[in-house]
């Protein structure tokens, strides 16, 4: 299980005039939201792009992506045959529930995307694997 990722809004732009990446826009509101979506995270409104020549004053990290909690399993048998052969067999599943897990949602201002979750995690995939000692 893991809490979600801090997140920093950006501008995405060169607003302060110093060619300093990620510059920060200025917050005007609360940006959370009481039940966010995968197509509004956050409050968007809740962010103007800093003026001219001036920097925003949010801080680093000031929102939370979505929380994860995934499971993986992992079966393994060994069957002995005499003394110095064997044969292993092994199954491992990862996100055995095939729960969707997102990703964190666009941070940038300037971004047709900004607040939205665009991408996920991957789904449940299994692999199996046999070995012959000998």
């Amino acid at each position: 299980m893991q809490s979600g990722s801090p997140l920093t809004v950006t501008s995405g732009a060169d607003n302060a005039l110093t060619g300093a990446p990620g510059q920060r826009p200025i917050q005007i509101a609360d940006a959370t939201l009481a039940d966010p979506t995968i197509n509004r995270w956050f409050n968007t409104a809740a962010f103007i792009a800093n003026p001219a020549g001036l920097w925003g004053g949010i801080g680093k990290g000031t929102l939370r992506g979505p929380i994860n909690w995934n499971l993986d399993v992992a079966v393994s048998r060994r069957f002995q045959f005499g003394e110095s052969r064997r044969i292993e067999l092994r199954a491992e599943s990862f996100n055995v529930m095939n729960r969707f897990r997102p990703n964190d949602p666009n941070t940038t201002l300037n971004s047709t995307d900004f607040g939205r979750i665009t991408s996920a995690q991957d789904p449940r995939i299994m692999q199996f694997a046999a070995k012959y000692v000998f």
